[in-house]
């Protein structure tokens, strides 16, 4: 009795996710890279300043799509949409915005990456120059999440943003994130 009962549960809850389920992984593969500028953040003497530290972030989504039905689906459209934000403002960007097509039968599965985004920062660091000091702040970008939207014709099938508030977001323009200057301060004029 308690396997029927716990088929049916199982059922009623796939019959509620609808006719497709929606998986998500996030692939990365970050570096980091230290720029020579001066000596590191934790040498004992600070005379040359703080190295840069430049970190380079690319990031794309594996997505899998079921269909629980025994109908055919034979154009889905998927749109995704990776997001970042400013590592000083901490604004959100839409990074990326892509779809592609798929095909997903009966009780089938579908599966593709999408394009990587490649996500550059910069961290804060400072030198001395004619026995001054100039600091130059953390600039470029992180990654902030993702969203991705399942689409028969206009019918919306299935989607996920992580985190969710990220959905009021795919309305922004495409910013690109892989290559951010790391702003030097202005020079102060000698009166």
């Amino acid at each position: 009795m308690k396997t029927i009962l716990a088929f049916l549960l199982m059922s009623l809850s796939v019959a509620w996710a609808g006719p497709i389920t929606l998986t998500v992984d996030v692939n990365t593969d970050k570096k980091e890279k230290e720029v020579k500028q001066g000596y590191p953040s934790n040498h004992k003497s600070k005379k040359g300043g703080m190295q840069e530290l430049v970190t380079t972030d690319p990031r794309s989504l594996e997505i899998s799509l079921g269909n629980t039905t025994t109908g055919e689906f034979p154009n889905l459209k998927v749109v995704y949409y990776l997001f970042a934000k400013d590592v000083n403002e901490k604004t959100v960007v839409l990074a990326k915005k892509g779809d592609k097509t798929v095909a997903v039968a009966s009780l089938g599965k579908g599966r593709f990456t999408s394009e990587t985004v490649v996500m550059t920062q910069h961290s804060a660091f400072s030198k001395t120059v004619d026995g001054k000091t100039e600091t130059t702040p953390a600039a470029g970008f992180k990654f902030a999440g993702y969203g991705v939207q399942v689409l028969s014709g206009n019918q919306l099938l299935a989607e996920t943003f992580d985190p969710p508030e990220l959905k009021a977001s795919i309305g922004l323009p495409e910013t690109s994130t892989d290559s951010y200057e790391a702003k030097t301060p202005a020079k102060k004029k000698a009166n």
